[in-house]
């Protein structure tokens, strides 16, 4: 360890600044979910188009702030003499002063609340999306699908039978 003690509390404020960056990152790609969710259910098309655009623009928003976050591990690891992937914010938590101890478990605890707040958010909107997707495929089937047999229809005295030649479009010219 021939660094001093200031050279890495330095780097370690560093480091909580593009932690800051990341939580900022991941708060945006929260709204940006929420919103999607909320466009496919007015069905806003043109809100859709807008969203997609934006995200197609600021999709190498994080790639600077990433390599800056690779940078500040590799020089701690060097000052620390550890190995690079051995530089985790657990580590570095243990590792520094009491100051900075608390602001790396902050961060850490932030990190950690935002990233299963996320992954939540990921999966309601995965499974509206899926389910959006088979909705639109049954409708379409029951459109599209000419003298379906296997298909139930139900009588006004409650018996069932199947559905005949019967179809919900005539292609027939």
């Amino acid at each position: 360890m021939g660094s001093t003690i200031v050279d890495i509390e330095l780097h370690v404020v560093a480091l909580l600044k593009v932690l800051d960056v990341d939580i900022q990152h991941l708060r945006s790609k929260l709204l940006l979910l929420d919103e999607l969710r909320g466009l496919v259910l007015k069905r806003d098309e043109t809100g859709l188009r807008s969203l997609l655009e934006g995200v197609q623009t600021r999709l190498d928003g994080n790639a600077e702030n990433e390599s800056k976050r690779m940078s500040i591990r590799e020089t701690l690891a060097e000052m620390l003499g550890w190995e690079v992937e051995k530089v985790t914010l657990t580590r570095l938590e243990e590792a520094v002063a009491d100051p900075q101890h608390l602001g790396i478990a902050a961060k850490k605890a932030e990190l950690i609340s935002l990233v299963g707040s996320l992954r939540a958010e990921y999966s309601r909107t995965a499974f509206l999306l899926s389910e959006c997707a088979r909705f639109n495929r049954l409708l379409l089937n029951g459109i599209m699908e000419f003298g379906r047999t296997t298909a139930l229809t139900y009588k006004s005295n409650g018996t069932t039978e199947l559905q005949s030649s019967a179809a919900f479009v005539n292609m027939r010219f």
